[in-house]
């Protein structure tokens, strides 16, 4: 019998997601205070499923309003023989608090979005960043196109802020690939200072371009074209791989290497692809992550120093068509005398959000972690 460590999750996801702050104290609330969150319903359209979305200042006021990215109605699985065009986003203001304290937002889309419209993107395919750094919001959105056959991909988009809008600059700022984008990650890979972007690119869909996965360089515009030598040639062909991404210092040696989750149709573990300083990435003997088996994919890859022992370490979403075998890994870095990158076995959770403490064996390379050396049960 394994040990489960019970885990709370909704508030610290809605918050991480929206970017909001928990006011001090609000944990220690008492019965009869007010709501720390006031929830108010929009019907958007009729249209698909808001599957992503973020805050962003798009007035210059200091406050943040809310950006909602919905899908064509065609685009979600099993519904190929619907409308497939791109949508529009929205845009909810920040209008204040009312008179019982709680959030008003209103849909502004008309007025703060110029032309943003989308097929499908999921939440890790979005980022409201300044990339031209002029000190506005502006938005990246990785659309993938229509999740059924014959998977025909998407333009991706980019719209710049401007005097309180987003002002779609795709034609001209983003290559004019038709790509199957499922993910991305930001940063800036060769340190000229703005942000690049890598696209999570299945190599698969009937339509799209050959490669799969691409580096974008920005050229501190806002205009970004790609590092045809950024990424080993398996990782640029291969057919059908990862939708997960990060970019983070895994070495600590100043620049932003490549974590990619991979699929079991390349390998079986996720893997670090180390950065040359200049938005390079190579393989090296420290590259592959342990094992994510019986798990086919990591969804989604996040990086904090968890044990605060000064080496970043990663938490990543494990998937499975069969939601018994789907996970969450916990790896935190050691070093090794020889200064050598090792990690540490995850400690897993399940579907339901339980951690599951004590795996019964672990990958080869790796160890059980010593806090699961019991199978008591704790809360």
């Amino acid at each position: 019998m394994q040990r489960v460590c019970k885990l709370r999750m909704g508030l610290a996801l809605m918050v991480a997601a929206f970017g909001w702050e928990v006011p001090a104290g609000a944990a220690e609330r008492g019965k009869g205070a007010k709501p720390f969150f006031a929830f108010h319903f929009h019907e958007l359209s009729p249209q698909g499923l808001a599957l992503a979305g973020g805050s962003i200042d798009i007035d210059k006021d200091g406050d943040l309003d809310l950006l909602i990215v919905d899908s064509a109605p065609g685009a979600l699985i099993g519904q190929g023989d619907q409308n497939t065009d791109p949508v529009p986003a929205f845009l909810f203001r920040n209008e204040g608090s009312s008179d019982e304290g709680s959030k008003v937002f209103v849909d502004k889309s008309k007025k703060h979005l110029k032309k943003v419209k989308a097929v499908l993107v999921s939440q890790i395919a979005v980022a409201i960043r300044d990339f031209n750094g002029d000190g506005r919001d502006d938005l990246y959105l990785g659309d993938s196109g229509p999740d059924n056959n014959p998977f025909p991909g998407a333009q991706s988009t980019l719209a710049l802020g401007t005097r309180k809008k987003l002002k779609d600059v795709t034609r001209r700022n983003l290559p004019r690939y038709v790509e199957w984008t499922h993910g991305a990650a930001f940063g800036d890979v060769d340190g000229d200072g703005d942000i690049d972007i890598f696209e999570r690119n299945f190599g698969c869909c009937d339509s799209c371009t050959p490669h799969g996965p691409q580096l974008l360089l920005n050229d501190g515009n806002a205009k970004f074209t790609e590092k045809a030598d950024a990424l080993p040639v398996e990782i640029r062909t291969g057919d059908c791989q990862s939708i997960a991404a990060a970019l983070v210092d895994v070495d600590l040696d100043g620049d932003l290497d490549l974590v990619d989750g991979m699929t079991k149709d390349l390998y079986d573990s996720p893997a670090v692809l180390f950065n040359d300083g200049t938005g390079t990435f190579e393989f090296n003997e420290s590259s592959f992550l342990p094992t994510r088996a019986p798990a086919f994919e990591t969804t989604q890859i996040e990086s904090a120093d968890l044990d605060q022992d000064g080496w970043p370490d990663l938490l990543l979403s494990n998937f499975d068509i069969d939601p018994s075998d789907a996970f969450i890994q916990i790896l935190t870095e050691r070093r090794s005398a020889t200064d050598s990158i090792r990690w540490r076995w995850p400690i897993s959770t399940a579907m339901d959000g339980s951690i599951l403490c004590c795996p019964t064996t672990a990958p080869k390379g790796s160890s059980v972690p010593d806090s699961c050396s019991t199978s008591e049960a704790r809360s």
